[in-house]
């Protein structure tokens, strides 16, 4: 998951906008993340895009993360993103 820089740990989600490109590995991944965390679904604003959807909302501070595979991920990174790998 890449996430801006003011987000340390998954369990900082709550309150956020994640994008995910729908019907993808990534978006059973973040599922199974917040199942695993525990996390309040009712908190958390899914946005489903692909792939170059979310870099562009990303760049415009439209979401807070991503959970999207390389080359996205990579993109995120590139402009200001932090990757945060479950613990």
């Amino acid at each position: 998951m890449t996430f801006r820089k003011d987000i340390s740990s998954l369990r900082e989600v709550e309150d956020k906008t994640i994008g995910y490109p729908p019907n993808s590995t990534a978006q059973y991944a973040l599922d199974a993340a917040i199942g695993v965390y525990r996390l309040d679904r009712s908190k958390i604003k899914p946005v489903p895009l692909a792939p170059s959807e979310i870099v562009a909302a990303w760049k415009g501070g439209d979401i807070d993360g991503a959970y999207a595979w390389d080359p996205a991920s990579q993109q995120l990174v590139a402009n200001g993103g932090l990757k945060i790998f479950p613990q």
